[in-house]
């Protein structure tokens, strides 16, 4: 609420206090500031609350109400059940499972159960009501035909609809499961959420039967395509040996294969002999080539690598004699004895004989061991490139005969396993479920949406924050001036008074200059008594009078009266109605006030002042061709109007006219010149320096800081002399203070 004011505060009403054009700071808003501003614009935010709410208000009016009915079953949680070789044990379920049969009972193949069941692909809840109005008319104007949807794609339709108004969820960490569904009718509602439940048991018991129906058809046109293929596999082998001439052994190998083995072997056997037989040869050449001239005998370790009886034994009888003779060997030359040398070179004798017939019989054998092992390379060879030659041929016949027994295999396991399964799945797959319902759904009694209470405070709550929201974006973008502190602090000016906005009088803003004046006044409309007298009337005097306050203290002294100019940025501020309440006010206090329209464009004073017919006897204009003679207001002061012709834009900066305000002080304690608008004309600026004070005059709401300050600007000596500004046509205080 915009308090009005007799005075200003201490800081603002010291004399000698002028404006001056200050640097724009952007808006430093604290927590006071932000309710101020919300309590400033309550009613913008009570608006949109209030729009909020009508369009809350509005949606709900149109939207029908929509009843839920829930229903609850337990589903089934059950495994598969096990194989008979294997064991049943209890063990925990796996949430993952009811999740499963969550998403089971919202499948469209439920939902298709409960719409064909029901019958709801021709209910227009779920397909609508047909083609619409656009339709419909285009349809009648020959620009479209209308295509009647077959059942197929109404039953569609319906099922997206459906499950659309369906909701299905596990009831906490429980395995109750809660089937909930939302429909125009509370019965319809009931009866669907019931159906869907039943649909899902019957679903799971046909799916049961269907399960081991499946699987026993599968394991039987299983079995039956596996002895089709066994007998197709077991023809395949046996026209391809009677195409190849193939004869497999029981080993899965031909007879030159089993031939080429038995070669292989007898070959490094050979290869064996033949490395024996030539150790031996180079053992029996090593002994012969240490014969030399027959009279020694060789060492004993090479006696002993040549295996011979007939030289083991000369050694050995030739041990026995060395061993009866008492020296060695060597002494045999010497040895007296003649026998005995006769002895030892008859065994010498027949030792290199033997040795020469070892070596004979070891060259001999290393021969026949080298012809045999060439034979049998030779043989090796043609077998194995006989069976080179039919390798791919029995390659294939092998794989032939591979996936023979393995299709054959395949047959004969299933065979059992279905023998001994069947039974078994035949008893497991009986139409018996766990699940269960627990809860039938009952008509709801309540609506379930559109939640009204909700949504009228959702829609109040976030109507008065949007409210709020733009209560603060236009207090920043709004540069009007509405407010004194927008005055003193944003523009740095001094604040004298705020004058409320009246429905009678002239501009709306002051009330007639007759209810302005002393108590003791004459009133309009016959009322002569101070006890009817308006209090906003009361409120726009002291204002006033404080005005006249503000101007006596911010004028210094001087000889003379008071110059004063009333002025404003743009046109149509009530600034003449100010300046006149102005003139009444001083002239009730007792001063000899002079009103005088300096207004070149508006000359409004000037019309009303033709109308008086009280000239005033003070004769100050006769020599001037800019002013009408003064006229004596009826409340008693004076009015100077101009000669109502075009004088250009700058009548107060005229010589003669500043001459004639000089006089008019000597004769008058206060000269209250009514100017024109700052922004429209350079007068106010070009004549600024004549005026003791200047009081700008901004309207409620409509005067923006930054025309004033524009106005302002043009002229350094016009802030040098403003003593204070209203702000005029600010409306009524409201009755109560939020508003």
């Amino acid at each position: 609420m915009l308090n009005v004011l007799n005075v200003t505060s201490e800081q603002t009403r010291r004399a000698g206090h002028r404006w001056t054009l200050r640097e724009a700071l952007p808006p430093q808003w604290t927590l006071v500031d932000l309710v101020t501003i919300i309590r400033r614009r309550f009613r913008f935010v009570m608006l949109a609350a209030a729009l909020a709410l009508a369009a809350v208000s509005l949606y709900l009016a149109m939207t029908p109400a929509r009843y839920t009915a829930t229903a609850a079953l337990i589903p089934d949680t059950k495994r598969t059940p096990p194989s008979p070789t294997e064991v049943a044990q209890d063990a925990l379920i796996d949430p993952a499972i009811v999740e499963n049969q969550v998403e089971t009972i919202r499948s469209e193949t439920i939902a298709g159960q409960v719409v064909d069941k029901l019958g709801l692909w021709r209910d227009p809840e779920f397909v609508g009501d047909g083609p619409g109005l656009v339709s419909r008319i285009l349809a009648a104007s020959g620009l479209t035909t209308i295509k009647t949807p077959s059942d197929t794609i109404k039953k569609r339709a319906a099922v997206a609809s459906f499950l659309q108004m369906l909701a299905v969820k596990r009831v906490g960490h429980s395995f109750v499961t809660s089937i909930a569904f939302t429909s125009l009718d509370p019965e319809k509602a009931a009866t669907i959420a019931n159906a869907v439940a039943a649909a899902y048991v019957d679903d799971q018991l046909g799916q049961r039967f269907a399960n081991a129906e499946r699987t026993s058809v599968w394991m039987r046109q299983r079995i039956e395509t596996l002895g089709r293929e066994a007998e197709a596999a077991a023809a395949a082998v046996a026209a391809y040996k009677e195409r190849n001439r193939i004869v497999l052994g029981p080993e899965g190998r031909t007879d030159d294969e089993l031939q080429l083995a038995e070669r292989k072997r007898d070959l490094d056997a050979a290869t064996a002999d033949v490395a024996d037989a030539k150790a031996r040869l180079e053992r029996t050449q090593q002994l012969r080539a240490a014969e030399g001239d027959g009279s020694t005998f060789p060492e004993a370790s090479l006696l002993t690598a040549v295996d011979s009886p007939a030289i083991r034994e000369i050694v050995r009888q030739h041990q026995n004699l060395v061993a009866s003779a008492p020296g060695t060997v060597a002494d045999e030359a010497s040895s007296t004895e003649p026998n005995r040398a006769l002895a030892a070179a008859s065994l010498r004798s027949r030792l290199w004989d033997e040795v020469r017939r070892a070596e004979a019989a070891d060259r001999a054998s290393v021969e026949s061991a080298t012809l045999r092992l060439a034979s049998l390379s030779s043989r090796t060879a043609e077998l194995n490139a006989k069976v080179e030659e039919t390798r791919a041929s029995v390659a294939e016949l092998r794989r032939l005969e591979a996936n023979h027994a393995r299709v054959s295999q395949l047959h004969d396991l299933l065979q059992n396993r279905f023998s001994r399964v069947s039974d078994f799945m035949q008893q497991q797959y009986l139409p018996v479920t766990e699940s269960r319902i627990v809860t039938n759904a009952m008509p709801p009694l309540n609506k379930s949406s559109p939640k009204s209470a909700l949504l009228l405070f959702l829609g109040a709550v976030a109507g008065t924050l949007v409210g709020m929201g733009g209560a603060l974006a236009k207090e920043y973008t709004d540069h009007s001036i509405t407010r004194p502190d927008q005055l003193e602090q944003g523009l740095g000016m001094r604040w004298i008074g705020t004058l409320t906005r009246f429905g009678t009088g002239r501009d709306g803003a002051v009330p007639p200059a007759a209810d302005l004046s002393e108590d003791g006044a004459p009133r309009r409309d016959g009322d002569a008594t101070s006890g009817g007298r308006d209090p906003a009337i009361g409120r726009a005097a002291d204002t006033l009078k404080g005005i006249k306050v503000a101007l006596d203290d911010s004028v210094s002294a001087t000889t003379g009266g008071h110059l004063v100019a009333v002025a404003s940025a743009e046109a149509g501020t009530g600034k003449t109605t100010v300046a006149l309440g102005l003139a009444v006010v001083t002239a009730a206090a007792g001063h000899r006030t002079l009103l005088i329209d300096g207004n070149v464009r508006n000359a409004s004073l000037s019309i009303e002042a033709a109308q008086s017919r009280r000239p005033s006897p003070v004769a100050v204009t006769d020599d001037t061709p800019f002013f009408e003679r003064p006229v004596e207001h009826p409340l008693g002061f004076h009015v100077l109007p101009q000669r109502i012709d075009d004088f250009g834009p700058d009548l107060l900066a005229m010589r003669e006219v500043r001459h004639l305000l000089q006089r008019l002080r000597k004769s008058y304690d206060y000269v209250i010149v009514d100017t024109a608008a700052m922004l429209d004309h350079i007068d106010l600026a070009a004549a600024a320096g004549i005026f003791d004070a200047i009081v700008i005059v901004v309207e409620h709401g409509r005067t923006v800081s930054n025309d004033l300050e524009l106005a302002l600007g043009r002229s350094v000596v016009v802030g040098e002399r403003i003593a204070g500004a209203v702000i005029n046509k600010a409306p009524p205080p409201a009755r109560w203070g939020w508003l």
